[in-house]
C-alpha cells in the first residue's frame, strides 16, 4: 500500500492503521454474519412456531373430533337404550294382548260349550216310566212289563236296561234279585213314542197274592242306558214301590229304594 506524500506517518503507524482497518472490517463482517444468523434463527423459530401452532391446531381438531365421536356414541347408546325399553314395553303389551286374546278365546270356547250343553240338555231325549203293568197268566202267575216313554224333543237310540226286584217281609230284609233285559234286544224311542220292556222274572201266584195284599213289599229298581241324537251315552235310574193300599206303583228316589 502506497501512502500519499502529504500523509507523513511512520512505518509503525501505517501498520496500526492497516490492522485497525482489518479489525474494523472483521468486526463489520461479524456483525453482518450475526445479523444474518439472527435472521435465520428468527425465521427458523417463527417457522417452528407456525409448525407447532399447526400441530396444536391439528391436535385440537382431533380432540374435538374425538369428543364429537364420543358424544355421538353416547347419543346412539341412549337411543339404543330407549329403543330397547320401547321394545320391552311393546313385548309386554303384545304378551298382554296374547293373554287377553287367550282369555277371550277360552271364554268363547266355554260359552260355546255351555251353549251346546244347554242345547243338548234342552233337546235331549228324556225317557221315563209311563206305567208298570202286569202280564197275567192263566195259572195266576204274572210278569211285569215296564212301559217307557220319550218325553224329550229328540230320539234316544239303542235303549236297554236292567231290573232289580226286592221282596221285603215286614221286619225281614231281603237282598235284591238282579235280572237283565238285554236278551230281549234294544229299543229306539222317538219323541212321545212308547215302548215296553218286559221284566224277565215270572212271579208265582203266591208271590203275586202276597205283594198285592201287602204281606210282602215289592221294590223295583230299573236302570236304562241309551244314546242321544248326538251319540252321547246316557243312563237313568228309576225306583218304584208297589203300594198295596192303592194297588199302584209309586215312584221313589233311587237312594231311598231300600227304606
Amino acid at each position: 500500500m502506497k501512502w500519499p506524500s502529504w500523509f507523513p506517518i511512520g512505518q509503525h503507524e501505517r501498520l496500526n492503521i492497516v490492522l485497525t482497518s482489518a479489525i474494523a472490517l472483521l468486526t463489520a463482517g461479524n456483525v453482518v454474519i450475526a445479523y444474518w444468523y439472527s435472521s435465520i434463527t428468527k425465521h427458523a423459530a417463527e417457522s417452528n412456531g407456525r409448525q407447532v401452532d399447526k400441530l396444536i391446531y391439528a391436535a385440537n381438531i382431533q380432540a374435538q373430533a374425538a369428543r364429537d365421536f364420543a358424544n355421538a356414541a353416547s347419543s346412539q347408546a341412549e337411543e339404543m337404550k330407549t329403543l330397547s325399553i320401547q321394545a320391552i314395553e311393546q313385548a309386554k303389551a303384545t304378551n298382554n294382548l296374547a293373554i287377553e286374546a287367550k282369555r277371550s278365546a277360552d271364554y268363547a270356547r266355554q260359552s260355546l260349550s255351555d251353549t251346546q250343553a244347554a242345547l243338548h240338555l234342552e233337546e235331549s231325549p228324556w225317557i221315563g216310566i209311563a206305567e208298570i203293568k202286569p202280564n197275567d197268566f192263566p195259572d195266576g202267575s204274572e210278569t211285569l212289563v215296564v212301559v217307557f216313554k220319550n218325553y224329550g224333543k229328540s230320539p234316544g237310540f239303542g235303549a236297554h236296561g236292567y231290573f232289580e226286584t226286592q221282596f221285603i217281609s215286614p221286619g225281614v230284609h231281603t237282598d235284591w234279585t238282579f235280572t237283565e233285559s238285554r236278551a230281549r234286544g234294544t229299543a229306539d224311542f222317538f219323541p212321545d213314542q212308547i215302548n215296553s220292556i218286559p221284566l224277565n222274572v215270572r212271579l208265582s201266584p203266591v208271590t203275586v197274592a202276597q205283594f198285592k195284599s201287602g204281606q210282602v213289599w215289592l221294590n223295583l229298581r230299573i236302570g236304562l242306558w241309551y244314546r242321544d241324537y248326538w251319540n252321547v251315552p246316557r243312563m237313568i235310574k228309576f225306583c218304584q214301590f208297589f203300594d198295596s193300599r192303592s194297588q199302584q206303583w209309586v215312584a221313589r228316589k233311587p237312594e231311598r229304594c231300600e227304606d
